[in-house]
């Protein structure tokens, strides 16, 4: 018999089914009813319980008491299949992952709807197989989808990359996957009835241990590895990025290493003024940048100078780095924000090829623009055309120009290095007499952010069609 649903349970079953584009009350089988379980979970304290926000061990409990109620908006059986996969430790920390998911940005791709059985996944023994190999789950859809998409439209659905969890290797094999459903426009995640050995794998999103996750991938998967490690070691410590760099001639910020525990010799750097980027030495995806003001630092609280490198040095040496980002993007409100430009580079037999970037940009001129900092991301031609000198005048430029120069940049800064398919180069543009100059701020072989990167050839989501058109050799399957 149907229950009455509360308000929220009802505004819950819309939110599913808008999101996966169904008409609202049609009722869900057991596998896309994860979109209406992770909004349930992620709502908010009902009327009449405590204000603090519930663990998620007591979510997950009020969402089995929930069953009864939600069993109107599911096909016949789903509720009780439900039921059952709610036992299941793994459906249900996945569940959690999908729910804090829906907290922490707005859905931006397809939803990743869970399996409740395991699958044969016949179709994935019919092709060569990637993968993404991720250990951060937070978001992945994000990251897993314009790649899915540029290699459907490269290579065809056959040859979409599986988004596979460090958890859900055994050996070189899968045991779990989150595959793409061209025809649903979905994410279906299931476990296999037979691991699949993976043919080529990508890491990317591999968390705040993404060095060691990565060297680990690279012994395991050898030659199979999209960028290889010692490769994106290279990349990792931006002072030998910018060492290799400074040796091409290509522009760069001036920079000091700071080694741990050296107070000293960071107040020595500020003390000669002028504006400076404090960052750790290693790649951590924007965590512990600030941005200074020379000697003005040095009239603050010692404490917050200290606490700022110490965030650094929990990452190893800090570097503190010339900011060399003259020009910002000026909205149509006349307010400066910091600019700083993604491109990708992806590798191929070839060559280098520039496919696709986006500009991210602060929340104001003193604010790192990263979207560990807050930041958001527009298109670059946008950016490009509303360019300022911070705080000073207007700066017109060719932006076809523009775009070419830093297509060139980021291509000269990644031959420098070899054995990498897909690298993410971030640069700032700089004022130097008339000319307007890019300059290299660093590179990331676990390029981030994937879902707000545009093609530069027509403005349309992606990040490289050429990554996928590389031919990949099939690996026999475990039996």
């Amino acid at each position: 018999m149907d229950l009455h649903l509360t308000q929220d349970l009802q505004k819950a079953w819309h939110e599913a089914t808008d999101a996966l584009g169904l008409a609202r009350g049609t009722r869900l089988d057991s596998t896309s009813a994860t979109a209406l379980l992770r909004r349930c979970l992620a709502m908010g304290p009902a009327t009449g319980e405590s204000t603090t926000p519930l663990p998620p061990p007591e979510r997950l409990v009020r969402l089995r008491g929930q069953l009864p109620q939600l069993a109107s908006c599911l096909v016949e059986g789903a509720a009780a299949q439900v039921a059952q996969a709610l036992e299941d430790p793994t459906y249900c920390r996945r569940l959690v992952e999908l729910a804090a998911d829906l907290r922490m940005s707005e859905r931006m791709a397809p939803e990743i709807c869970l399996a409740i059985r395991a699958d044969s996944m016949e179709m994935l023994s019919e092709a060569p197989l990637d993968a993404v190999i991720f250990a951060d789950p937070q978001l992945i859809g994000h990251e897993l989808y314009p790649l899915c998409i540029d290699a459907c439209v490269a290579a065809g659905p056959k040859h979409v990359p599986v988004g596979v969890h460090l958890d859900w290797l055994v050996g070189d094999s899968a045991t779990r996957v989150i595959h793409y459903d061209l025809e649903e426009d979905r994410f279906i995640e299931m476990s296999l009835v037979t691991p699949r050995r993976l043919d080529r794998a990508l890491p990317l999103a591999l968390g705040a241990d993404e060095q060691h996750h990565h060297r680990t991938l690279d012994e395991l998967f050898a030659e199979r590895c999209r960028n290889r490690f010692h490769a994106a070691e290279t990349l990792d410590h931006k002072a030998i990025s910018a060492a290799t760099w400074s040796k091409l001639g290509l522009s760069i910020p001036s920079q000091t290493v700071c080694p741990v525990g050296d107070v000293d010799g960071a107040r020595q750097v500020l003390s000669a003024g002028g504006e400076w980027v404090l960052k750790p030495e290693a790649s951590t995806g924007g965590q512990g940048v600030v941005l200074l003001e020379g000697p003005m630092e040095l009239h603050q609280t010692s404490d917050d100078l200290v606490e700022s490198l110490q965030i650094c040095w929990a990452h190893g040496d800090a570097v503190i780095e010339e900011r060399r980002d003259g020009l910002a993007y000026r909205d149509d409100h006349e307010k400066d924000h910091s600019l700083v430009i993604r491109l990708h580079v992806t590798s191929t037999p070839g060559g280098l090829h520039v496919e696709s970037g986006c500009a991210i940009i602060g929340g104001d001129d003193l604010t790192p623009a990263s979207f560990h900092h807050g930041g958001r991301s527009i298109e670059l031609r946008q950016a490009l055309g509303q360019l300022a000198s911070r705080r000073g005048e207007w700066i017109c430029v060719d932006v076809a120009q523009i775009i070419t120069d830093l297509q060139q940049t980021a291509t000269a800064a990644v031959t420098a290095v070899a054995d990498l398919d897909l690298v993410g180069v971030d640069l700032v543009l700089d004022l130097v007499g008339n000319r307007v100059v890019p300059v290299l701020i660093e590179a990331n072989a676990r390029p981030a952010g994937l879902i707000h990167s545009r093609r530069l050839s027509d403005g349309l989501a992606g990040v490289s069609n050429s990554l996928w058109t590389t031919p990949v050799v099939k690996q026999e399957t475990v039996s």
